[in-house]
């Protein structure tokens, strides 16, 4: 016969299992934004994390899917709140959308 003894886990090692979504809980907004920047996705910002990025550096642009409408309802990419009005910003040389 053999018997197996059950570890106990923590819960540090819980959630370190888990599969993250979104913004990692260790990383500042900013640079979560930046890291979405980089690889060229979608972002949705409030207004007052708009401020805070600089969409021509990356070579992004303001995106508007309804004519009458500059914003999108979504969560702030940068500061996790929502849903609300957001901007939509994608990579300027995007036409899918």
């Amino acid at each position: 016969m053999t018997f197996s003894i059950a570890k106990t886990r923590s819960k540090l090692e819980t959630l370190r299992d888990t599969k993250p979504t979104g913004k990692p809980v260790q990383k500042l907004a900013g640079v979560w934004v930046d890291e979405l920047a980089s690889l060229g996705k979608a972002i949705t910002l409030c207004r007052e994390c708009k401020r805070k990025f600089n969409f021509r550096a990356y070579d992004y642009e303001q995106r508007k899917l309804c004519p009458m409408w500059d914003e999108v309802i979504g969560e702030c990419d940068g500061c996790k709140t929502g849903p609300l009005w957001c901007q939509l910003f994608t990579k300027r040389n995007c036409h899918g959308i």
